[in-house]
C-alpha cells in the first residue's frame, strides 16, 4: 500500500531536491523522483496527485555515467508551498537531503528546528 512511509522510502531510493538561481537571482527549488520503473514511478505519481500535490510525470532520456544510457519517468514538483508540504509531512531518512531541506526552508524564511 502507498503510503507517506511510502513515499518517503521510495524518494530516499529514487529522489534528490535541488536549486536553480533565477535571472533575479532568487533560488527556485524543485523535487525530483526519477525511475525505470514506469509501474512505481506511476504508483508515486498517483499517490502524489490524489493527496493534493500537482507533480509533473515527464520521460527522460538518462546519459548513464554510471550504468549506461537508460529511459527513465522523472517527477517533478515545482510549486513551493508544496515541497514545504512535501518536506513537514513525507520528509527523508537521508541526512544530506534533510540538509538540502533546511537549506530549502532557510531559503523561504521558515524557522527550522
Amino acid at each position: 500500500m502507498v503510503n507517506n512511509d511510502y513515499i518517503r522510502g521510495y524518494f530516499d531510493a529514487h529522489g534528490y531536491i535541488y536549486s536553480t538561481k533565477r535571472p533575479s537571482g532568487a533560488l527556485r527549488w524543485r523535487i525530483i523522483f526519477q525511475d525505470q520503473d514506469r509501474s512505481q514511478i506511476g504508483r508515486a505519481h498517483t499517490f502524489l496527485t490524489d493527496e493534493g500535490y500537482h507533480p509533473g510525470i515527464y520521460p527522460r532520456k538518462d546519459k548513464g555515467l554510471l550504468f549506461g544510457p537508460r529511459n527513465v519517468q522523472k517527477i517533478i514538483i515545482t510549486r513551493q508551498a508544496e515541497l514545504k508540504r512535501f518536506i513537514k509531512e513525507i520528509g527523508t531518512e537521508r541526512p544530506e537531503m534533510q540538509e538540502r531541506f533546511s537549506q530549502f526552508l532557510i531559503d523561504k524564511g521558515v524557522a527550522v528546528v
